[in-house]
């Protein structure tokens, strides 16, 4: 069944480089939009089924920037929809109140994943029915938070999140925010949250038992290389390591070198936005022998 729909939502960019009198710098205007572009196709060719945007597609889904306002940046994004059907998602309301929804849940949900985990939360996603569920535990398996999305969300997210962390780019001391809002709600990117989309480190709250072998030894430094083995929570491989404060003395560590002894340690884990449901563990802090 033919449809056509459009879709106004309001672009505000604030900031030193959004002067009405001075000009707009296009490098920041030109990444908000191009991104926003990128996040509106990949939701659109995601509820279609479709792998990219061909003439003909391009046909069917456009996005326009029309009514600039003066003062910092302020315009309105138009996105215009004209196809037969979203078979993926249940359809509420017009094809163009969609594609915006879908880009707002999966913006909202990987912001609680990446917040969680900037905590050093472990979080696992479940499938109940047709909602996913997002379950955030502490390091004490206790479950601290627990939200319900669509369940393309995580998908959808997964597709996303490389053009939302490029978004996130924009945002520095020339530019405070980036908002695009309309009826359903908002995208906001901002200096508080800009950096949930940046790649980072951290430890888990999570503790774990592991047999390792101590391979490379900076006393100095208390860090070095162990090889665990026999866990199912690491591959067995060498890791960096790092050693609690009131651990750091040099017996400790030498009792441990070219030996197998059991530590309690957590993880340190890098994230990456663009891939934010994946995990890449790449050292350890120990925190005690056993």
């Amino acid at each position: 069944m033919s449809s056509e729909s459009e879709k106004r939502i309001t672009l505000h960019i604030s900031g030193e480089a959004m002067d009405d009198e001075k000009g707009y710098e296009l490098k920041y205007l030109i990444k908000s939009l191009q991104n926003f572009e990128k996040l509106s196709q990949k939701t659109y060719l995601f509820l279609t089924n479709q792998n990219r945007m061909t003439t003909e597609n391009s046909e069917d889904f456009r996005v326009y920037i029309a009514d600039i306002r003066p003062g910092s940046f302020q315009a309105d994004v138009i996105l215009f929809c004209q196809t037969y059907i979203l078979p993926l998602v249940p359809m509420v309301g017009d094809h163009g109140d969609l594609v915006w929804e879908c880009i707002l849940n999966s913006f909202d949900f990987l912001k609680r994943v990446s917040a969680a985990k900037r905590e050093g939360k472990s979080v696992q996603i479940e499938n109940n029915g047709d909602k996913a569920v997002v379950v955030v535990n502490n390091g004490n398996d206790v479950t601290v938070n627990y939200y319900e999305y669509p369940n393309y969300v995580p998908e959808l997210g997964k597709q996303l999140a490389p053009n939302f962390a490029e978004l996130a780019k924009v945002i520095n001391p020339k530019v405070e925010t980036v908002n695009f809002a309309s009826d359903l709600g908002e995208l906001t990117l901002d200096s508080e949250n800009a950096n949930l989309f940046k790649k980072r480190s951290y430890l888990t709250e999570e503790t774990f038992e592991i047999v390792g072998e101590i391979t490379v030894l900076n006393s100095h430094s208390y860090t070095g290389k162990i090889k665990i083995s026999d866990n199912q929570s690491f591959d067995e491989d060498e890791y960096n390591f790092e050693v609690a404060k009131d651990l750091r003395y040099p017996e400790f560590l030498q009792s441990g070198v070219l030996h197998k002894v059991s530590y309690i340690c957590c993880k340190k884990i890098v994230f990456d936005p663009t891939s934010p449901l994946r995990e890449k563990i790449v050292g350890v802090k120990i925190l005690e022998k056993l």
